[in-house]
C-alpha cells in the first residue's frame, strides 16, 4: 500500500525577491512530509509545460512508492510574453536570428527553474527528505531548423526550451536528471519498473487519490518519472545518497550547438581542461583561443543530430554543427580513447575552467595569459611546463 499523505498544493512564484517558505508561512505542515522517516530519499518528477512544470515527489521503493507531495513550478508569467512564449515573439525572424533573439529569455527561464527547484529541494530537506534525482517528462531534442512552418517551429522550440530549462535547473542544484519523452513515458515506466501496465495504472490511481485532484495525464506523467527515479535509486544502494559535495562522476554533462540541432552527453570525470592557443584552433573557431574539456571516448556520445566533420590536419578530425557552425569536438588519431569537447558549448561551462594553457608558441601577442594556470609551449604531452 502507498503510505497515506495529505494532498499539498504548492504555488511557487517565479524567482522571488526574498526567501520564503515553499509551503507558505501559515500553512499546516503536510502530514505526508511530517510522517517521513528521517533521512528519507525521494525523487522529484516534473512534467514540462509552457512556462511551468507539474511536480510530483515520491519516496519509497519501486514495489511500494510513497506519495510525498504534488505542486506546480512557475517559470514565466503570461503577462510577460517575451518569457512566456519567447519563440512566438520572434516567429517572423529567420531562424538564426530568432535563436539569438531569445538567448536572454532562455537564461532568465533557466534561472527561474534553478531557483524554484532550489526552494522545493530545500523545503523537502527541512522536512527530513533528501532528493536524490529529478525525472523530467517533456519534448525531446530535435532538429528545429528542419521544421518549415514558423508557427509549428515556435511551439516545438518552446517545448524543448522549457524542458531543457528544468534540466539546467537540476544540474544547477547538483542533482542527476533523467529525460523522458512525453510520448513514451508510460512504456518507459513499465519497462523500468518491471510491472504490468494494469498494475502501474492502478498504483498511479492510488497515488492520485492520496495527493488529490487534479490528477490528469500530466500529473501521472510526473509521477511516473519520479517513480522511475525512486526505483533506480533503490537499485543502486551505494549511490542512493547524492550528497551536494559529490564530484562530477555521478552527474551527466550535456551541451550542444547554438541552434540545438546537435546535442551531446558525457559521463564521468573530465581527464583535462585546457585553453589552447594553437593557430589551427584559432582558425577553426574564429577566436583567439579555445577552451577544451577532455573526456574518455566511451563516456561521450551525440544524443541529438549528427555534426559535420572535417580534417584540420592529417591526424585530426574536428566536428561542428552544419547549420549554425558551432565547433564541437576534436579527435586526434594518436589518442583514440579520448575526445576534446569545446568548453563553451557545455550547458555549464563555468564548472569546467581551464587548468592549463597550451601552445603558447602560437599565442597572439595581445592576448594575456592567466598567470594562475600552468603553461606549456606546445601540448602538455610535449615537454615540460614553463
Amino acid at each position: 500500500m502507498i503510505a497515506q499523505a495529505k494532498a499539498v498544493r504548492l504555488h511557487l512564484r517565479r524567482v522571488p525577491a526574498a526567501p520564503r517558505a515553499v509551503f507558505g508561512a501559515g500553512d499546516p505542515v503536510p502530514e505526508g512530509l511530517m510522517s517521513q522517516p528521517s533521512g528519507t530519499t525521494a525523487c522529484i518528477g516534473l512534467r514540462a509545460k509552457t512556462a511551468r512544470a507539474i511536480a510530483v515527489v515520491l519516496a519509497g521503493t519501486a514495489a511500494m512508492p510513497r506519495a510525498v507531495v504534488r505542486t506546480e513550478i512557475t517559470l514565466a508569467s503570461p503577462a510577460d510574453p517575451a518569457l512566456f512564449q519567447p519563440y512566438h515573439e520572434v516567429m517572423a525572424l529567420p531562424w538564426e536570428r530568432a535563436i539569438a533573439a531569445v538567448q536572454n529569455a532562455e537564461r532568465a527561464i533557466e534561472a527561474a527553474a534553478s531557483k524554484e527547484l532550489q526552494l522545493l529541494i530545500e523545503e523537502l530537506r527541512s522536512r527530513g527528505i533528501d532528493v536524490s534525482c529529478i525525472g523530467i517528462v517533456g519534448a525531446p531534442e530535435r532538429n528545429l531548423a528542419a521544421i518549415g512552418s514558423p508557427h509549428i517551429r515556435a511551439h516545438a522550440a518552446e517545448g524543448v526550451l522549457f524542458r531543457h530549462a528544468l534540466q539546467v535547473g537540476a544540474q544547477a542544484n547538483d542533482l542527476p536528471s533523467a529525460i523522458h519523452s512525453e510520448r513514451g513515458i508510460e512504456a518507459s515506466a513499465v519497462a523500468s519498473l518491471g510491472v504490468s501496465l494494469d498494475d502501474m495504472r492502478a498504483r498511479l490511481a492510488e497515488i492520485g487519490r492520496v495527493l488529490g485532484s487534479p490528477w490528469r495525464a500530466d500529473e501521472k506523467a510526473a509521477a511516473m518519472a519520479a517513480w522511475i527515479g525512486v526505483a533506480g535509486a533503490k537499485r543502486s544502494v551505494a549511490k542512493v545518497r547524492y550528497q551536494r559535495e559529490r564530484d562530477m562522476t555521478t552527474v551527466s554533462i550535456e551541451g550542444g550547438c547554438l541552434c540545438r540541432a546537435v546535442r551531446y552527453r558525457a559521463a564521468g570525470k573530465p581527464i583535462a581542461q585546457s585553453l589552447c592557443h594553437c593557430r589551427t584552433c584559432r582558425l577553426a573557431s574564429g577566436a583567439p583561443s579555445v577552451a577544451w574539456v577532455v573526456f574518455p571516448s566511451q563516456d561521450f556520445a551525440f544524443v541529438t543530430g549528427q555534426p559535420a566533420s572535417f580534417r584540420s590536419s592529417p591526424e585530426v578530425v574536428r566536428t561542428f554543427c552544419a547549420h549554425c557552425g558551432s565547433p564541437l569536438t576534436y579527435r586526434h588519431n594518436s589518442s583514440p580513447d579520448t575526445v576534446d569537447v569545446t568548453t563553451a558549448t557545455l550547458d555549464f561551462p563555468d564548472r569546467f575552467a581551464p587548468t592549463r594553457e597550451i601552445w603558447l608558441e602560437h599565442k597572439l601577442a595581445w592576448e594575456k595569459l592567466n598567470e594562475s594556470l600552468v603553461h606549456y609551449p606546445r601540448s602538455s604531452t610535449e615537454g615540460q611546463s614553463i
